[in-house]
């Protein structure tokens, strides 16, 4: 049987045009190669053990950070030594998208716990506070990242509140960095001066995590109860950086754990 030319172009077209169906719209991207570094926000906390298979710990952790400190187990605590916590030069400040950032020059700055030094790694800021007191929060919170060379992790966390201005904060205040921007230089940091003075140091101690993806646990959490000051103009022109003016986690179920303290007036 002859096909006509006309039939002959009729039949591939129409196969064509079937051929066009069946492909459907192009794949998605691959993930990335490193899991630990897929998007995530804190519009979209909730989610967030759902996004990558290294954020897991963020829903099933039984020892996730922050907490609200509500019955804390009064007891005599081991004193930080923070005689290392000095004045560190030629320090950068940089925004990621989730906070401002200060990365600490390896060995410029430790802690001792007992009989283990800790280096800080960086330091960097959240508003509101992620720890609450008996459901109240703070203005801002610094989180402090020390880690020891077997890896064990002591975050310290020291809360900011509304009052006069800090000459340590404002050295980071004069340039806040920008999301997409270059780091800012900000000089020489004291970084006793950013802790609550030594008369003051009382804290709640608790087993935690990483308080943002990917959860990681196996911290030790060091919350200290007095607040440094900062302005609340200064406050406010922090929160403008980031989306809802929000850069902070919910609150996680304690859980099983205890939480100690050497406050005499949690």
């Amino acid at each position: 049987m002859q096909i006509s030319k006309l039939t002959r172009f009729a039949l591939l077209s129409l196969g064509l045009l079937l051929a066009a169906a069946c492909v459907g719209p192009p794949p998605p991207p691959p993930p990335p190669v490193n899991c630990c570094e897929v998007k995530w926000s804190y519009e979209n906390q909730e989610r967030w053990a759902e996004l990558s298979p290294c954020y897991f710990d963020c829903g099933t952790g039984g020892e996730q950070s922050p907490i609200n400190i509500v019955n804390p187990k009064l007891q005599t605590l081991p004193a930080v030594d923070f005689s290392h916590y000095g004045k560190v030069a030629d320090l950068k400040s940089r925004n990621d998208g989730h906070t401002v950032r200060i990365d600490i020059p390896k060995g410029a700055a430790s802690l001792k716990l007992g009989d283990m030094i800790y280096y800080l790694q960086q330091f960097h800021f959240h508003a509101p506070s992620e720890h609450k007191i008996r459901g109240n929060a703070r203005a801002m919170e610094i989180h402090f990242v020390n880690v020891s060379p077997g890896d064990r992790v002591v975050a310290v966390g020291v809360f900011i509140k509304d009052g006069t201005s800090n000459p340590e904060l404002a050295k980071i205040w004069q340039k806040l960095p920008q999301y997409g921007g270059d780091p800012v230089d900000i000089g020489e940091i004291d970084l006793g001066a950013l802790l609550p003075p030594p008369r003051d140091r009382t804290s709640f101690r608790y087993a935690g995590s990483l308080t943002n993806p990917p959860c990681n646990q196996g911290f030790q959490w060091i919350v200290y109860h007095d607040a440094i000051d900062l302005k609340q103009a200064d406050v406010d022109r922090f929160k403008a950086l980031f989306p809802g003016g929000i850069n902070s986690r919910r609150v996680q179920d304690l859980n099983d754990r205890v939480v100690l303290t050497d406050v005499q007036r949690p």
